[in-house]
């Protein structure tokens, strides 16, 4: 798992790359024409996606597919400490 950290990367960055973002509220963004890096429950690496919708504050992440507002999933985020930076 530590070899898939980018050191010192936002949480997101982990996870997907994108083309553009806004911040909703203080925990809250919308990221727009993404790339997950990663496998996604059954969503390969690799699949590009309208958007993705993070809240922190509440601990999910949505998936969108396109922009019918219809074809979306939601995941609830954890966080894990993986090991110490020095």
């Amino acid at each position: 798992m530590w070899d898939m950290i980018k050191e010192r990367a936002g949480l997101e960055e982990n996870l997907f790359t994108w083309d553009g973002w806004d911040q909703q509220d203080t925990a809250c963004f919308s990221f727009y024409n993404c790339k997950l890096k990663h496998q996604i429950a059954d969503i390969p690496a690799g699949t590009e996606v309208t958007a993705i919708f993070v809240d922190f504050t509440h601990s999910y992440m949505q998936i969108e597919f396109d922009d019918s507002g219809d074809n979306y999933r939601v995941f609830a985020l954890g966080m894990s400490v993986l090991g110490e930076l020095k």
